[in-house]
């Protein structure tokens, strides 16, 4: 998201205000409601751009702040100052404030083959990890050394989800921020522990939870990346 981009979202108090912005008093005259009117801004048919839904909204804003009041940031940024070329770790650069400020939490699903050619899949509590390796924690990931590409992130067997493919091992932890939970309808859930939403990796399904979006990334340095961004709306 460009600066620019981060101000002008940062204008609106509210997602209802954003839509407002589309509103005209023509929409007004003939729909009769603000609410009809905010409605049909929500589905695009007052702008030329994609509009955005209130997930998005609330994820922009949360990425916004994080970006525009840096002061409040209690420790230099893992990949401060590197030059990053891959979408994936892009993508995790622009989350890294506002997830160890915790304002966003993301989870980071990762499929992956091992040099042997053996498959390795699962779920980072990202921020629990940002911290691990900031405290130094034993096994925590270097997050200098993976923004710099001197490093591959992996998933752990003391993440919140680790499943080698030929062995059939795998193992489900709670962390920091999230209780894993197995349902029988929606599988695999993880639960934010501090606004208690509920977050649902299914692929198939439309919507993985309340704040809550979900974003595939295409890297040529790793096989399958997901991250699931929550705003959190109570914080631990």
């Amino acid at each position: 998201m460009e600066k620019a981009d981060e101000k002008l979202i940062l204008d609106y108090h509210s997602y209802d205000d954003y839509l407002d912005s589309f509103v005209t008093r023509e929409d007004l005259r003939y729909l009769g409601s603000v609410a009809s009117a905010r409605m049909i801004a929500e589905l695009g048919y007052r702008s030329t751009t994609d509009t955005l839904s209130r997930q998005q909204f609330d994820l922009r804003k949360a990425l916004a702040m994080s970006e525009v009041f840096p002061a409040k940031r209690q420790h230099a940024l893992a990949c401060e100052g590197i030059t990053i070329v891959d979408p994936f770790l892009s993508e995790l650069a622009l989350r890294e404030r506002s997830n160890r400020l915790r304002m966003l939490s993301t989870i980071i699903f990762i499929r992956d083959l091992t040099k042997s050619g053996f498959e390795i899949s699962g779920y980072i509590d990202y921020e629990q990890s940002l911290r691990r390796s900031t405290t130094k924690a034993e096994d925590a990931v270097d997050w200098h050394a993976i923004f710099k590409q001197k490093k591959r992130l992996w998933p752990q067997k003391t993440d919140l989800s680790y499943f080698h493919w030929r062995s059939g091992f795998s193992v489900h932890n709670h962390s920091d921020n999230y209780q894993v939970v197995s349902d029988s309808q929606k599988g695999l859930v993880f639960i934010h522990k501090g606004d208690r939403k509920m977050i649902c990796v299914d692929p198939f399904v439309e919507n993985p939870g309340s704040y809550t979006t979900r974003t595939i990334v295409y890297s040529d340095k790793y096989n399958h990346v997901v991250l699931y961004d929550h705003v959190v709306r109570n914080k631990i």
